[in-house]
């Protein structure tokens, strides 16, 4: 077969762009088609053949995804993809919106119908201002359109899968994202002294929740990570002595991190969630709001609890009363389940049946 990959944009290196890595990894030989690139944020693809759209071609202060979104559409319908057999999309909405031909097979993996202008998981980031609203109408109109030109969708989760449905009326095989679970291990002796929070400071995130529950159960938590939220966390946050902003971490560290602290935190619903298991493959376990794909990795009571409410009251209560008394061999089993060779086993048998 010649394949084709396409992802949305590759400007930088998180859960999507380590799924696109393990397809790479499976069909080395496959170019990529994506919107706009900035290889020097990725050195994970030094070796592929990258091939961006005419968006790359836009002045450096427009050539952002947030800015450049309404154009993508068009930027995407645009690529020429006849010479291949198989096209396989990769990515958050946009990048299924390739044109293929008859005999083509389009495989999309979708990590979500476009999040933010259907207000998944509590992104409302088109809800400010008429011109975002206005794109957002625009652009449902035209992520339900192009979900015809899919031939066969899988989600990264239950979750996904569940919103496809809804939103694109159209059935999903579930093939969970990719981790790698080796990179991540046990601690001999570790600190058990913090609790830990991994994310990009944005709103939906709610970070807030989790900053202010541990301010009011008085507990030590390290906050990694940075984006826009970031100064108006650190004035919540104040002087509180428990409380420590790290700034983006190297992945070297942020291994230790994991493994010493008493367990990962998360307050957003994520469509799944890579790092509650990557938090797991170190054998720490998890802290989670009720809701989105985390209920499929995280096991109650066996690898983490849940909170029921995103309210700093409802993670308090929990965080009072939490217990050191984990078996991390059995929580790092049940992130083994997850790993990038599951991964690539399950989606060799999707594209290749």
């Amino acid at each position: 077969m010649k394949i084709a990959l396409i992802q949305d944009w590759l400007t930088s290196f998180a859960g999507g762009e380590q799924t696109l890595l393990a397809l790479h990894e499976m069909y080395p030989e496959a170019p990529i088609y994506t919107s706009m690139y900035r290889p020097e944020n990725l050195p994970q693809f030094a070796n592929a053949t990258v091939i961006t759209s005419y968006l790359q071609r836009l002045p450096g202060p427009l050539r952002r995804q947030q800015i450049a979104l309404p154009l993508m559409p068009a930027a995407f319908e645009s690529i020429n993809l006849k010479e291949y057999d198989t096209v396989i999309s990769v990515g958050g909405g946009l990048s299924k919106g390739v044109i293929t031909y008859p005999g083509q097979r389009h495989i999309s993996y979708c990590h979500t119908p476009i999040r933010y202008i259907w207000n998944l998981g509590g992104d409302d980031r088109t809800q400010n201002g008429w011109l975002r609203q206005a794109a957002a109408h625009y652009l449902r109109l035209w992520d339900v359109d192009s979900a015809s030109r899919v031939d066969r969708f899988i989600a990264n989760s239950q979750t996904v899968a569940d919103r496809i449905a809804k939103i694109y009326r159209m059935p999903a095989t579930v093939v969970y994202p990719p981790i790698h679970t080796d990179r991540f291990q046990i601690l001999q002796e570790p600190t058990r002294d913090y609790f830990l929070s991994v994310n990009r400071l944005v709103g939906y995130k709610r970070v807030d929740v989790i900053i202010e529950a541990c301010k009011k159960a008085k507990v030590t938590l390290k906050v990694t990570g940075g984006g826009p939220d970031e100064g108006r966390l650190r004035k919540l946050a104040g002087h509180d002595p428990h409380i420590e902003f790290l700034g983006r971490v190297p992945d070297k560290a942020l291994q230790g991190l994991y493994g010493n602290a008493r367990a990962f935190i998360q307050a957003s619903e994520e469509d799944f969630g890579i790092v509650p298991v990557e938090a797991m493959a170190a054998g720490r376990p998890v802290i989670a709001y009720d809701k989105g794909g985390v209920r499929e990795s995280v096991v109650a009571g066996k690898t983490g609890v849940f909170f029921g409410e995103q309210t700093v009251e409802s993670l308090t209560a929990v965080l009072t009363d939490f217990s050191d008394d984990w078996d991390s061999g059995a929580i790092r089993k049940r992130a083994l389940e997850f790993d990038v060779e599951v991964f690539k086993e399950k989606m060799r048998e999707v594209i290749e049946n």
